[in-house]
């Protein structure tokens, strides 16, 4: 605004000057011409200077020029010293047209003259001059008023203007706040998009603030490690359980992979996919056994998926053994009864040694029956067969069943087995008698001549809590962590003059897990051993 209004300003000013400047030039030209008709034609006497100078036209300078352009008379100037005339164009023209003008400049004095000359009856001319400030002198003093009206007028703008502008842009500013639509009705229209926009805005940011929040829930409480990858390589997110894997910060955004880890393979597949080719890996850290998908995302990053499969890991470990162990024990069994049978079809025993090769085979036979009846029991707990029949199981009374059955066991052994206390579990009842049973079995074939056994059965707040102790062998420290295994024999010889098959603790340990117990074990070499089984929901 302020370089529009001083603009127009000296605009306006130099109009001005030059339209009055050639209002007065224009009347200044009619004047001398009208002045030197009337000395043509008026009657003057123009041979007598003293009267020409001295006449009415003393505003102006007179000159009287010969045919031939030296000056007769000149008003302001000595005739004799001054120049011949006749190449001036208002002399030439006035002996050539009768009458002429011109106008000359003078750059020093900043001033310009006007000249017009007629042609006398005998041939002489008469020409009359008058001077007059230029367009630019003209404009120079009119340029100190014009300076201080443009500064008179920016001031007052400037004030007027700041308080306008305050009052325009009031309502604007209270637009994020306020509504201007009752101040300007012009801008309803946009007003109105606004609104609606902001209200759109307003609802995208809700949107995108819940998916965010759910995002980062569902990030934070995965189970699985979360890494995701930008372009460059650099960690844009990673979640809790994926920074507990490498033992790492939770904040690493804008830290590269190298920080998190130095694991050359899963660097590779890193890169192979941001580069876009998907890949996969196991890897080893911490003790824990974890699979890594690594895939190109669609924001050209890459996202990392680092999966705990470390049970499962251990659970095909456990089957490849199983499978392992259990062809090994059905072949042993099964070898000794096909060479005892071979022995008697080919007629190589002896008619009294017959008896004793019945006796292996039946012995074999039935040792190869409940190995197989211990595959089948375990093999239905792992697919928790049979856990849907539920019932409320006297412990106590079970108990004694179970000593009932090892009677005949406990007084080959020389073991006293007793049962003590009382307690009601929520359970499967055949599932709970093959849990008593095993672990009674053990405490009587694995004692000592004139030992003795228990089975203990009390409640300790909602549990019933089942302890069987003997005073036997007892198991070596080392051992303890593996009794549970399948197949896993302390003393396998021992194992074998007893008939056991390797699988009865194991399968105690699955009755146990099936119905959310626990089981501890304490045992002491040459002194005995205590299990003790906690079962939840025990109930009267």
């Amino acid at each position: 605004m302020t370089l529009l209004i001083t603009l127009s300003l000296v605009l306006s000013a130099l109009g001005l000057s030059f339209a009055f400047y050639r209002q007065f030039s224009d009347a200044a030209r009619d004047d001398l011409r009208g002045r030197a008709l009337l000395l043509r034609d008026g009657g003057f006497d123009l041979s007598d200077a003293q009267a020409l100078s001295g006449a009415v036209l003393s505003a102006a300078r007179i000159t009287l020029i010969a045919p031939d352009g030296n000056v007769l008379f000149d008003s302001q100037s000595d005739a004799e010293t001054m120049e011949n005339h006749s190449a001036r164009a208002e002399v030439r023209a006035a002996l050539e047209n009768g009458a002429g003008e011109s106008r000359r400049f003078s750059d020093t004095v900043g001033e310009e003259t006007i000249y017009y000359a007629v042609r006398l009856s005998d041939g002489s001319v008469l020409r009359l001059a008058e001077t007059e400030k230029s367009i630019f002198a003209l404009f120079g003093g009119a340029l100190a008023p014009v300076i201080v009206a443009i500064l008179i007028t920016l001031i007052f703008c400037e004030v007027l203007a700041g308080r306008l502008t305050r009052r325009i842009i009031a309502p604007l500013a209270a637009l994020p706040d306020g509504d201007a639509e009752s101040a300007y009705d012009e801008l309803a229209p946009v007003l109105r998009t606004i609104a609606r926009q902001r209200e759109h805005i307003a609802a995208q940011l809700n949107e995108l603030r819940e998916r965010t929040e759910t995002e980062g829930a569902i990030m934070e409480n995965m189970t699985e490690g979360v890494v995701m990858l930008g372009k460059e390589g650099r960690i844009l997110s990673i979640n809790r359980a994926a920074a507990a894997i490498f033992g790492a910060e939770t904040d690493m955004r804008g830290r590269g992979m190298l920080q998190l880890t130095r694991d050359l393979e899963l660097l590779n597949h890193a890169s192979g996919a941001l580069q876009g080719s998907r890949g996969e890996m196991s890897l080893e850290h911490g003790g824990r056994t974890y699979r890594a998908y690594c895939s190109p995302s669609a924001g050209s990053g890459a996202l990392l998926l680092f999966l705990d499969i470390t049970e499962r890991a251990y659970a095909e470990t456990m089957r490849r053994e199983f499978a392992a162990n259990v062809s090994h024990e059905l072949k042993t069994p099964l070898t000794s009864i096909c060479a005892a049978a071979e022995m008697l079809a080919g007629g190589m025993v002896r008619a009294q040694d017959t008896d004793a090769f019945y006796a292996r085979i039946k012995t074999e036979s039935s040792r190869l029956i409940a190995l197989i009846d211990d595959i089948i029991k375990i093999s239905r707990l792992d697919e928790g067969a049979a856990l849907e029949r539920l019932e409320s199981v006297d412990m106590a009374s079970l108990a004694a069943e179970v000593a009932k059955s090892l009677e005949e066991s406990a007084r080959t052994h020389e073991v006293t087995l007793a049962v003590t206390g009382g307690g009601t579990v929520r359970g499967v009842r055949p599932l709970m008698y093959e849990m008593l049973y095993n672990l009674a079995d053990n405490a009587v074939k694995y004692n000592v001549p004139g030992g003795s056994a228990e089975i203990a059965v009390r409640r300790e707040g909602d549990c019933a809590v089942i302890t069987v102790t003997d005073s036997g062998i007892g198991i070596p420290e080392e051992a303890q962590q593996r009794v549970f295994e399948r197949f896993y024999r302390v003393d396998a010889s021992r194992s074998k003059k007893t008939g056991g098959t390797g699988l009865g603790l194991a399968i105690v340990k699955h009755i146990v897990a099936s119905a959310g117990g626990e089981i501890r074990l304490k045992s002491r070499l040459r002194e005995g051993t205590a299990i003790t089984v906690i079962l939840p929901d025990a109930r009267g």
